[in-house]
């Protein structure tokens, strides 16, 4: 059967089902191909992982190995607070007058900011001065008083 311009329809029909088998073929070859290559990440980051966790393991840095000279015991100074600790002054305020905490000198007041996020800085207690702290997100104040190691006599911090 010939077109109005003269090509055979049948013709052009054909080229255009092999055209579209050509292009589900061409998907199919890559979808095969990305799974086979995703098979061979996936089981090489099995055998590193495993070869990973049979290696020894570092020791934790231990409070003992990094003793301070003395610990302050004196009337702790009043923070320094800059702009961007105002919201938050009462409750550095209401931490600096605690107890050292770390380092011989330092106080680490905490507060809660949110659903699964917990804030805190560290205060010196002999000069005043605010030093940022981080905010940990995701896991519940009471995860962080059970995980978050301090020692008054050490000048490491554990949060695990």
């Amino acid at each position: 059967m010939q077109s109005i311009d003269g090509t055979d329809a049948s013709a052009v029909q054909n080229w255009c089902s092999i055209t579209r088998a050509a292009e589900v073929i061409s998907k199919s070859m890559a979808a095969v191909a990305y799974h086979a290559c995703m098979r061979v990440a996936i089981g090489l980051l099995m055998i590193f992982g495993v070869l990973g966790s049979s290696q020894d393991k570092r020791v934790r840095p231990q409070f003992r190995d990094f003793r301070v000279k003395a610990l302050y015991a004196g009337t702790p100074a009043q923070p320094k607070l800059n702009k961007s600790w105002r919201t938050f002054r009462t409750v550095i305020r209401k931490g600096a007058k605690s107890r050292v905490e770390f380092a011989g000198h330092y106080t680490v007041p905490r507060w809660g900011c949110g659903a699964g996020c917990t804030a805190f800085v560290i205060v010196d207690s002999i000069t005043g001065k605010v030093y940022d702290g981080f905010t940990v997100v995701d896991l519940p104040q009471s995860w962080m008083e059970k995980h978050e190691e301090l020692a008054r006599w050490s000048s490491i911090l554990k949060a695990v």
